[in-house]
């Protein structure tokens, strides 16, 4: 009797044992763990284009994407302001392929008191692992309004400008956000 009750005691271990590690398996796939390429190339061009809108450095801009991603396409930007001159812009290209689920994107980014790019940052993986702006064909808004103007503008508005450490201008497909941000990077705005 004491044997028959230890297989039984075993085998339910074992079988506890199996479906925990099938659960596990389950709960995270190989895409939670898959690696992400991210490779920076530090480069130097200078932007001829106005470089607080977006329409007059996009031909530019693609040019340089282009050189590390053919299938890219401009999904976001980026003006991160220190003050009216001091900043830097971060504009986002991407491409994802539905069929295997995996995005490019190459993030370009110009300083904005001397108009030069800085780097270029090439991410390739999971879309999921990249947190990819993009979302299908469209395009961004308002290409052609002034980040400085619309810094400018918000900063007189605000009541919590001067707590602020810098302030973002971001484009996308659904239109222009602007935030305030404290030494942290927590949102004051």
């Amino acid at each position: 009797m004491k044997k028959i009750l230890l297989i039984i005691l075993i085998s339910l271990s074992i079988a506890v044992l199996g479906i925990a590690v099938l659960f596990t398996c389950w709960l995270f796939s190989d895409e939670d763990f898959a690696p992400v390429q991210n490779i920076r190339y530090d480069i130097e061009e200078e932007i001829e284009g106005n470089i607080f809108v977006i329409s007059e450095i996009e031909k530019e801009t693609d040019d340089i994407a282009k050189k590390y991603s053919k299938d890219v396409t401009l999904c976001s930007a980026q003006y991160k302001f220190f003050d009216k001159n001091e900043g830097e812009a971060v504009l986002e290209y991407g491409y994802s392929d539905m069929s295997t689920g995996y995005t490019t994107i190459v993030e370009i980014y110009i300083d904005i008191a001397t108009k030069k790019t800085t780097c270029v940052n090439y991410k390739y993986g999971i879309t999921k692992n990249l947190g990819y702006h993009g979302e299908g064909d469209t395009e961004i808004e308002n290409k052609n309004s002034d980040a400085q103007q619309i810094y400018l503008e918000e900063r007189e508005k605000s009541d919590v400008y001067s707590d602020a450490e810098y302030a973002t201008v971001d484009f996308y497909h659904w239109g222009v956000d602007v935030h305030f941000l404290d030494e942290n990077n927590r949102w004051l705005k």
